[in-house]
């Protein structure tokens, strides 16, 4: 118990909704989290390991009704997430105000059941080193959400996505360089919930920062997959398939795979490593004994990429944030391996339950070298120490990943987040169809008209699959 003692005093603790700090070490302290899903043999086709390795050890755990243990999942932060428009709502002012944001901000309307634009298609592709702009993956997500059985209860929305990594609703907001969007923060200043004309403008977001920000999570567009140019590691690219492929391979892959019996016993990552100077740290650690770290960088064919799949191979896998969040967590979460997490503020739609079911180790972000490599050797070594324990965190990760991580779980979000923002428009939207022409007409609520321009808006054709699988380099 000495060596865990060292290694929780190394720690960076990650913000929680929870005062209890996260720490499942040679103990499972499991953060208690509101809202939570019951995870049981039943909820898996699998008989593995990781449920015979969780059997025990749940005693002082939240339990639902008939006594199993209650986990944290995507769906209960909701309320959190939209909490600041309580006394505002969202006008179609917000909503413009929104779109006008950042670099890579859409707007959409949903309007009986079909996905409608009123910006040009020709804006929507950005085509950059990694290939066309991540939104059509989205729109991928969203064209198959509309057409699920779970699309007809959707109702009539007008949204705006981000597609930067960054969120782009920072609680104290920085002075904009756009000299007409510089003028309006000179005007307003920062956002101030339940105050109309300084609310902040509501934006789905791949991420919020864990210091603050408006920003409402969405789904991460990879998803629905994601293709690099070159599609293969021996022409620069790589090609992730959909969620609901790649999901099932690695929860299969990994239940196959006793924790006991996976070859690696060192704490393996692989990613580049010109994004972060804490990443350089770790590659260049001496203590090769423990820590298995190499950069790949798909373009200079630089280092052996590691499939996800490939990950769950090893007791120990590492995720540390790049420029900002990494992607490359969730399909790390679902491995049945233990991780070993550097601190980070970035919230996903997918991290948030994993940091607060807490089942993994916690290890220093620096870039001071000697605490970095001696802390993540440190955190090795006691596992090594402590099978048991430490077999008994990854299958509480894997078993929890393999119902709470399910596509399914993510369209159900998509629909309550959509049906949620649709409770905060105060005003009403309908599809007018003239002649082969659309036009969404809006019309204010009560008490709202200053801040709502009614009126009707010409659309431009519904988006169809043929025109999302054009700018989709993927294989369906």
């Amino acid at each position: 118990m000495a060596m865990a003692n060292r290694i929780i005093l190394s720690f960076q603790s990650f913000p929680s909704r929870s005062s209890t700090l996260l720490v499942l070490l040679a103990v499972f302290v499991l953060v208690p989290a509101g809202g939570a899903q019951a995870v049981s043999e039943e909820s898996s086709a699998h008989s593995s390991w990781a449920y015979s390795a969780i059997a025990t050890g749940s005693e002082g755990h939240p339990k639902t009704s008939n006594g199993e243990p209650r986990w944290p999942t995507i769906h209960d932060y909701k309320q959190q997430d939209f909490k600041h428009w309580a006394d505002t709502g969202f006008t179609l002012k917000h909503i413009a105000k929104a779109a006008s944001i950042g670099m890579r901000t859409y707007r959409f309307q949903i309007l009986d059941g079909r996905l409608y634009s009123k910006d040009r298609l020709d804006k929507f592709v950005h085509y950059t080193n990694r290939g066309p702009s991540r939104i059509w993956y989205w729109l991928w997500g969203l064209l198959e959400l509309l057409e699920s059985p779970l699309g007809k209860d959707i109702p009539n929305v007008d949204i705006v996505m981000n597609s930067q990594d960054d969120p782009q609703m920072p609680k104290k907001k920085k002075v904009p360089k756009n000299p007409a969007l510089k003028r309006e923060y000179d005007k307003v200043g920062d956002y101030v919930p339940g105050d109309m004309e300084k609310a902040p403008p509501p934006i789905f977001s791949p991420a919020q920062h864990g210091d603050g920000s408006y920003d409402i999570p969405w789904p991460l567009w990879t998803i629905w997959g994601e293709d690099v140019p070159g599609a293969s590691a021996k022409s620069g690219g790589f090609a992730d398939p959909p969620w609901t492929k790649l999901f099932q391979t690695i929860t299969n892959a990994a239940h196959g795979a006793p924790f006991e019996a996976r070859r690696s016993r060192k704490a393996f990552w692989r990613g580049s490593a010109k994004t972060s100077p804490v990443r350089r740290t770790l590659i260049a650690c001496p203590q090769r004994k423990f820590i298995d770290a190499q950069t790949v960088e798909h373009k200079l064919h630089v280092g052996k990429p590691t499939s996800a799949v490939g990950r769950a191979q090893h007791r120990y896998v590492m995720y540390m944030d790049g420029k900002t969040f990494s992607g490359g967590l969730m399909p790390m979460i679902p491995t049945g391996a233990l991780l070993l997490m550097s601190s980070t503020v970035w919230r996903t739609v997918y991290s948030r339950p994993f940091y607060d079911l807490g089942a993994f180790m916690k290890v220093m972000h620096t870039p001071n070298k000697q605490q970095m490599c001696g802390n993540v050797s440190a955190a090795v070594s006691w596992a090594e120490d402590h099978p048991k324990e430490a077999e008994k965190m990854a299958a509480r990760n894997l078993v929890w990943a393999t119902k709470a991580l399910a596509y399914g779980e993510f369209q159900k979000y998509m629909v309550e987040y959509l049906k949620e923002w649709h409770k905060h428009q105060r005003f009403d939207m309908e599809l007018v169809q003239k002649g082969s022409s659309s036009f969404v007409k809006y019309t204010s609520h009560k008490g709202y008209e200053r801040h709502n321009k009614a009126g009707q808006f010409k659309l431009g054709k519904a988006l169809t699959w043929s025109v999302v699988k054009r700018n989709v380099r993927r294989k369906a």
